[in-house]
C-alpha cells in the first residue's frame, strides 16, 4: 500500500520541518517525507521493519532516523515536531503524548481501523465510530472522515484525519535563549524578509526602535551557530555535529541602545566575529543543515509568538511566522542592493569591487530561491515594498502603518 491519499493532500501545505512518524513499518510515509525534504524520525517496536526502512532509505540516498521504541518509555522532548503521522497504531494513551511533543500550530496525520461490523479486519487499535473526535475534541480539526478504504485487493473500514494543536501565544522565553524583552505590551510579531542588500537588517532595526519591540536578526542566530563550530572545531559538513551544537548552546541577544543586537553564545560575546572572512565562508553551510534550523527555528518560533517582535531573514513569513500579523516582503533593484552592499563591505575594512559585489548578490540570490529547505518567496499575505528609490525613513514609515492597521499601536 502506498501512501495516505489524504496525507499526499495535505502535505504540499506545510512547509518541510521536523516530522515523527509513529510505526514507521517499511516506511512508506518516512520516505515519503523525506523525498518532500523533511527531517525525519522514524520509530517502530520492530527491529526488522526499521531495518528494510533504513536499506530503502540508503538506497535512495536519503537520511532518516531509526528508534525502536517502547512507547510506554520512549523520550522526546516536548514541543519538538511540526508534524506526527501515526497510522495503524493507535494507543489512546498516545494522544495526549502527541500534544506535547508537537510545537503549537503542529500537525498530526492518524489513521486507524474502524470497529464496524462489515470490518474484515479486528485490529486491536480499531477505534468505534466518532470515537476519533472525542480523542481529538481539543485539537482543530482539519480533516476527517471514516469509511471503506482500499488495501491492496482488501478493503478495511477506517477513520482518516488531520488535526492542528491550536497555537498558544506564552509571555515565556524558552530556556535555551535569553533576550529582551519589548518594552510595548504587544501580541503584533512583524516577519520581514528579503534578499542581500535589500535593506531589511537596517529596516527591521529601526521599525523594532521605534515600536519598541524587540529586533531578531535571524542571520545573526545563524552566524553564531557559524562561529560556536570554527572555534571548537566542527567541520562544515559535519550535520549531525552541527546540528548537536546548534541544539547544546545558549544564545544571548542582548539589545543595544542603537538598536542593534549583541549575540552571545553560552555567555561568550560573539558579536565581532558574526561578520568575518572565515564566517562569511562558513555560515551558509550550516544554514542549510536541517537540523540547526529546526534547533534555531524553534527558538525563533517561541520568540515571535510572544509578539512585540520585529524579525527578519530569508524564511520569517512564510515558515517561521506563517501566521504573524504583518508580513513584509523588501526588495530593490540588483543595481541598489550591490551599491549597499559594497559600502557595508568597506565599512567593516572589507572592500570589494562592484561587480564582484553583483555576482556575489546573484548567485545568493540564486541559491537562496532555488534551495530544497525553506526557499526565499514571497509569504502569503506579505506586502511588497520596494526600496529602490525610498529611503529608510520611508520604509519604516509604510511598515509602522501597517503595524498600526493591524492593531499594534
Amino acid at each position: 500500500m502506498g501512501p495516505s491519499p489524504l496525507l499526499l493532500e495535505w502535505l504540499p501545505r506545510w512547509p518541510a520541518r521536523r516530522a515523527l512518524d509513529v510505526a514507521a513499518g517499511l516506511g512508506r510515509h518516512a520516505l515519503l517525507l523525506a523525498q518532500r525534504g523533511w527531517s525525519v524520525d522514524a520509530v517502530d517496536i520492530s527491529l526488522e521493519a526499521l531495518r528494510v526502512l533504513n536499506r530503502r532509505a540508503r538506497a535512495a540516498a536519503m537520511k532518516i532516523n531509526l528508534v525502536v521504541a517502547d512507547f510506554d518509555t520512549f523520550a522526546c522532548r516536548p514541543a519538538v515536531y511540526d508534524l506526527i503521522v501515526d497510522t495503524f497504531f493507535l494507543d489512546r494513551g498516545l494522544i495526549p503524548r502527541f500534544w506535547r511533543w508537537l510545537r503549537p500550530g503542529g500537525v498530526v496525520f492518524f489513521e486507524t481501523h474502524l470497529a464496524t461490523p462489515t470490518a474484515a479486519d479486528r485490529s486491536k487499535y480499531a477505534l468505534r465510530m466518532h470515537e476519533a473526535r472525542q480523542l481529538f475534541a481539543r485539537w482543530d480539526l482539519l480533516a476527517y472522515s471514516e469509511g471503506p478504504e482500499h488495501d491492496g485487493a482488501r478493503r478495511i473500514d477506517t477513520v482518516r484525519l488531520v488535526a492542528r494543536r491550536p497555537e498558544r501565544r506564552s509571555a515565556r522565553s524558552p530556556h535555551r535563549i535569553r533576550g529582551g524583552v519589548a518594552t510595548t505590551r504587544a501580541t503584533i510579531a512583524v516577519a520581514i524578509d528579503g534578499p542581500m542588500g535589500s535593506g531589511k537588517s537596517t529596516v527591521a532595526r529601526e521599525v523594532a526602535k521605534r515600536l519598541g519591540f524587540q529586533y531578531v536578526d535571524t542571520g545573526a542566530m545563524y552566524r553564531a551557530i557559524a562561529v560556536a563550530a570554527i572555534r571548537r572545531g566542527v567541520a562544515p559538513d559535519d550535520v549531525d555535529a552541527l546540528a548537536s551544537l546548534a541544539r547544546a548552546v545558549t544564545l544571548s541577544l542582548e539589545p543595544q541602545p542603537d538598536g542593534s543586537v549583541r549575540v552571545l553564545v553560552d555567555g561568550d560575546d560573539v558579536t565581532p566575529a558574526l561578520r568575518s572572512v572565515e564566517v562569511n565562508r562558513t555560515v551558509f553551510r550550516v544554514a542549510r543543515v536541517p537540523g540547526v534550523r529546526d534547533a534555531l527555528g524553534a527558538i525563533q518560533q517561541a520568540l515571535g509568538g510572544r509578539g512585540g517582535v520585529v524579525m527578519e531573514g530569508r524564511d520569517i513569513g512564510s515558515v517561521i511566522l506563517p501566521d504573524a500579523e504583518v508580513k513584509v516582503f523588501l526588495t530593490a533593484s540588483i543595481e541598489v542592493r550591490a551599491h549597499r552592499r559594497q559600502a557595508e563591505l568597506a565599512g567593516s575594512g572589507a572592500p570589494m569591487p562592484l561587480e564582484d559585489v553583483q555576482r556575489i548578490i546573484e548567485e545568493d540570490d540564486r541559491a537562496a530561491t532555488t534551495r530544497e529547505v525553506a526557499p526565499l518567496r514571497i509569504a502569503s499575505g506579505a506586502v511588497v515594498i520596494d526600496s529602490t528609490r525610498l529611503s529608510i525613513d520611508q520604509v519604516v514609515d509604510q511598515i509602522a502603518a501597517l503595524v498600526e492597521r493591524a492593531g499594534g499601536l
